[in-house]
């Protein structure tokens, strides 16, 4: 026969379940706020922020959509291979499958996606992946951030620089740099052959400051000028 719980145990386990169910409000009401802050950041971040299922549907804010061109609801049920170009999606592969795995929390790398007109859009991407409380993965979260423009500067440098690296090096004159101190920092193979030398690296040898290239140079002459003009012309020499 099983014995009835008396008044005083009825008490304290009503008490004890009032006292989980407030626990649980209160957890509830917290989790809540979060995900409500979250939303906030979320929607009005000023760069593009995306939310991406392990089915690799995306979720994206105002600032993500207006980069690529896109209204968000034109967004809505798209994957994030829909906006990469063909020949970047295994290497974004590549850098998801760490985190996928738990290898890795977090990630960061460069890549484009299409913008909704087809060109390209650089981007620099910071992934997070969220998990649940057995580790097992809810969505990433990814932030975006615009450098196409950063990109197009260094590309435009990259091709100045190989630009003046061609004229320096087939120019038909010598042409060198060299430190205040006398140290030959770089030369063109015209100034190596004019000067009597086989290679750079012989010719690099000598300090200008000490040695000089013959016997009448005078560098406290040079000095002088170059402080006093910024630049020679017309110096002729042996």
């Amino acid at each position: 026969m099983t014995n009835r719980p008396n008044e005083a145990e009825l008490t304290q386990r009503i008490s004890k379940l009032e006292q989980l169910l407030a626990e649980y409000e209160e957890e509830r009401s917290q989790r809540h706020l979060i995900e409500e802050k979250f939303k906030s950041v979320f929607e009005s971040a000023n760069v593009g922020k995306s939310i991406t299922l392990p089915d690799d549907i995306i979720n994206v804010n105002i600032a993500f959509a207006e980069m690529l061109g896109y209204t968000r609801d034109e967004l809505k049920s798209v994957t994030w291979q829909a906006l990469t170009p063909k020949d970047e999606i295994e290497r974004t592969k590549k850098y998801l499958e760490p985190i996928a795995s738990g290898e890795v929390a977090s990630t960061r790398f460069d890549k484009q996606y299409l913008h909704k007109d087809g060109s390209l859009i650089w981007a620099d991407v910071s992934i997070t992946a969220q998990r649940d409380n057995k580790g097992e993965l809810i969505h990433y979260i990814t932030t975006v951030v615009n450098i196409t423009e950063r990109k197009q500067v260094e590309d435009a440098l990259r091709k100045s620089e190989a630009r003046f690296y061609s004229l320096y090096a087939n120019a038909s004159i010598g042409i060198y740099r060299t430190t205040p101190q006398g140290q030959i920092l770089l030369a063109n193979p015209s100034a190596v052959k004019m000067l009597g030398y086989e290679s750079f690296d012989e010719m690099a040898n000598r300090n200008l400051e000490e040695e000089g290239f013959e016997p009448n140079y005078n560098r406290d002459d040079y000095h002088q000028v170059m402080q006093k003009e910024g630049e020679i012309t017309g110096l002729e020499s042996t």
